[in-house]
């Protein structure tokens, strides 16, 4: 990786260094996102965690583009989870209905 010397940058330059950075920052985090949103689908049963209730089992609903529209199965509400705070259910998270 090859050093920038920034002190000697002018403003301008500076400004389109910094812009080309977030750029790739940006275009980084939308693969990340990307990967991690790519393994549900609709219908999957998926946990997750919540302040008030702990885990919760729930349905998804709708995959939308940062965020997925999971349905608990128990309370029937709707929440709007990022793809990074859920898994998908396994047999042993059935008792979470109970």
């Amino acid at each position: 990786m090859s050093k920038i010397d920034i002190e000697s940058m002018t403003t301008e330059e500076l400004r389109s260094l910094n812009k080309r950075i977030i750029e790739v920052v940006n275009g980084r985090l939308a693969e990340k996102r990307e990967k991690a949103i790519a393994i549900f689908r609709k219908r999957d049963l998926v946990v997750f965690k919540t302040i008030e209730s702990g885990e919760v089992l729930g349905q998804v609903k709708r995959v939308n583009k940062k965020t997925l529209t999971v349905v608990g199965l128990k309370d029937y509400c709707e929440y709007l989870i990022p793809p990074q705070s859920l898994r998908k259910a396994t047999e042993s998270d059935r008792d979470l209905l109970a």
